[in-house]
């Protein structure tokens, strides 16, 4: 497979013929081109590396057909995948480009964006043309982060560990660095499968910036091991966050830190607290015990808190 693919493609089965002759294409022009059916080995975890090379492509090419835009199935989760992250581009970035098959009609959802007719005479140069421009403009603003001192990054806010792509109990430690000492900072995580955002416990932040803290991966027992997940700190968000809420999206920040994928470890160690099984996360029906006390019971999107009550007798 690909490390960090140029373009990814997005398709649905039934155009698989056409989608192969823009992969030659693309492919022919020397740009490093993600398809499942070219790069995915046998023994891979199909729906992981998937969700991994659309997560780190540059550009992602939703190919739309007549018969693709009335179908429900993998092409309109990755259109909703791929649309969440444009949410972190500039709008001067070109990162989701629509290609017509045939003369479909364009989802709502990316009826913002300029398409390209592949099957017109001028319709392959005009894509070759958008993603060398695209990758142009990339390259030429592409931050660079010194990894060596924390405090003289250019950032605002970094996630040092988990490492991307590491594989992690369902209780990891975050850690990373924060420019502003005096901020509320919140790591939300991410359920690829079901699309909600949990928000995690506030960070401890230490006076050189640097802070830390324990957040959960995936559901109660070992559910959820084997599964990919998103890890996104946020500074001094727009609403309150509260440990234990779920999110239908990323929520809006002063600052954001980059994604960071994770994958919840097959085999892990389980944390035993007060005779409880701490390794359970708060994610879809899973429970919560905080520091202060409170429970808090997830429902899909209904969070119920409740303090614990005096059982001492009378």
């Amino acid at each position: 497979m690909l490390d960090d693919p140029d373009i990814f493609l997005s398709y649905a089965r039934e155009d698989e013929p056409t989608v192969k002759l823009i992969y030659k294409t693309l492919n022919g022009a020397e740009f490093k081109v993600w398809m499942d059916t070219k790069c995915l080995l046998p023994g891979h975890d199909w729906h992981h590396e998937i969700m991994k090379a659309l997560r780190h492509a540059r550009i992602v090419i939703i190919c739309l057909s007549i018969k693709s835009v009335a179908k429900r199935g993998v092409l309109q989760k990755e259109i909703r995948t791929a649309l969440d992250i444009r949410r972190e581009k500039l709008d001067s970035d070109i990162y989701l480009i629509p290609v017509r098959l045939n003369r479909c009609v364009v989802p709502d959802s990316l009826a913002d964006l300029q398409y390209v007719d592949w099957f017109s005479t001028d319709g392959p140069t005009r894509l070759l043309t958008a993603i060398r421009v695209a990758l142009t403009h990339l390259s030429e603003k592409a931050p660079v982060i010194d990894p060596g001192g924390l405090n003289e990054r250019s950032v605002d806010i970094l996630i040092t560990s988990p490492a991307d792509d590491e594989e992690v109990d369902g209780r990891v430690l975050v850690t990373g660095y924060v420019r502003n000492q005096n901020a509320r900072v919140h790591v939300i995580v991410r359920s690829l499968e079901g699309s909600a955002f949990w928000v995690q416990p506030q960070v401890s932040i230490r006076e050189n910036g640097i802070w830390k803290v324990l957040v959960y991966v995936g559901r109660q027992s070992l559910i959820d091991a084997g599964k990919y997940f998103e890890i996104k700190a946020v500074v001094n968000p727009q609403v309150t966050l509260q440990e234990g809420m779920i999110l239908d999206q990323w929520p809006i920040a002063e600052h954001v830190s980059q994604v960071v994928g994770v994958t919840r470890r097959v085999h892990e160690h389980r944390r035993n607290a007060g005779g409880r099984n701490v390794v359970a996360g708060s994610v879809n029906g899973g429970i919560i015990i905080t520091g202060d006390g409170n429970k808090v019971t997830v429902d899909d999107k209904l969070v119920r808190k409740t303090k614990k009550r005096d059982q001492t007798k009378e």
